[in-house]
């Protein structure tokens, strides 16, 4: 029996396995009448359900093993945040429950698919895992290198952190706390964002050019940082995002370590020693450079993984705390304030 506190809803559950294969919904009480209920899975393997009732309702259920978290997220899906060439890009925005403080801090999450393919629901399971913790959370679409090649990617995450920065009060968003994180592909936008913003010459066009897109803490997993013209790492997919007409300036411009500085922010990054997709010494390098730069930084180096091992529920979930964990500490009311200087 679990329970979830939310207009007083009661789930009985029963034969639940969370690794994805099956999972029966027994009986649910609404109230005080029977209600019906569509469970989906979303995200690390089954860990995170959404059920809505026949009244269109949404409850974010989130098992952890211990108990059910009594707060609700709130998901508005497809909100429009840039237009190019009259192609709307749409995000996720998850709210954190209402009872959070606000205005709350916020994240912008990079989804991965090496810039070829994804889209924001691979990463819906941190939207409500860390959105719980009282972040409101942005998962944005981007151009992906058939449609586009670099730097658009780039231009559209800054977009977003843009919009984000633009719709605060709506949002109940601390325009100066706003962090990226990203998964893989979406990691090296992640690092990107946060090694250029200053770089007029890499904002892009588009809308809410007033506002900064610059974040004040950023998260990466697994992430490639130094791209290279007919390198080993991903090289099919490196070259479908430079083009064939890239410099070695733009190949520099693509390369989160070389984006380094004094400035950069507070970095975390995640990685795993046996990743045979991104190797691990994409991480270590970047780590490198940024201990040599007096960056606050940390790397986890998870042992015997392969790339995306967040994708394994009780690592996802492990891996969603450090997240929240690492940017409770540096989103503070310090970065906060420089941000809002640099947008006044």
């Amino acid at each position: 029996e679990v329970r979830l506190h939310h207009r007083k809803l009661l789930l009985q559950l029963e034969n639940l396995h969370f690794g994805g294969v099956d999972f029966r919904l027994d009986r649910v009480f609404f109230g005080e009448r029977v209600g019906v209920f569509l469970a989906q899975r979303v995200g690390f393997g089954g860990e995170t359900l959404e059920f809505v009732d026949n009244r269109g309702h949404l409850a974010a259920l989130v098992v952890d093993g211990v108990g059910v978290s009594g707060g609700r997220v709130t998901l508005r899906e497809g909100v429009v945040f840039a237009t190019h060439d009259g192609v709307e890009l749409v995000c996720d925005v998850f709210l954190p429950p209402e009872e959070a403080p606000r205005p709350a801090p916020g994240v912008v999450l990079m989804h991965g698919g090496a810039w070829q393919v994804g889209e924001p629901a691979q990463l819906r399971g941190y939207g409500f895992l860390i959105g719980r913790e009282g972040f409101v959370c942005v998962i944005p679409q981007y151009r992906l290198s058939a449609v586009a090649q670099w730097p658009a990617q780039l231009h559209d995450a800054k977009a977003a952190v843009r919009w984000m920065r633009a719709h605060a009060d709506e949002l109940g968003l601390d325009r100066g706390r706003i962090a990226a994180s990203g998964n893989s592909s979406g990691g090296h936008l992640a690092l990107l964002l946060a090694g250029t913003g200053s770089r007029t010459d890499l904002e892009g066009s588009g809308q809410h050019l007033d506002q900064s897109s610059a974040v004040p803490a950023v998260v990466a997993f697994y992430g490639p940082t130094a791209l290279e013209r007919n390198g080993s790492m991903l090289r099919s997919s490196v070259a479908a995002l430079m083009g064939p007409t890239a410099s070695d300036a733009d190949y520099r411009d693509a390369s989160p370590v070389m984006q380094v500085h004094a400035d950069f922010p507070p970095t975390m990054l995640l990685h795993s020693n046996l990743d045979d997709l991104v190797p691990p010494d994409q991480s270590l390098t970047v780590y490198r450079a940024l201990r040599d730069h007096g960056v606050p930084c940390e790397l986890h180096m998870f042992d015997g993984q392969p790339h995306a091992f967040d994708a394994e529920p009780s690592l996802g979930r492990l891996s969603a705390t450090m997240v929240v964990s690492f940017l409770r500490r540096f989103l503070t009311a310090s970065t906060s304030s420089s941000i809002s200087k640099e947008n006044s």
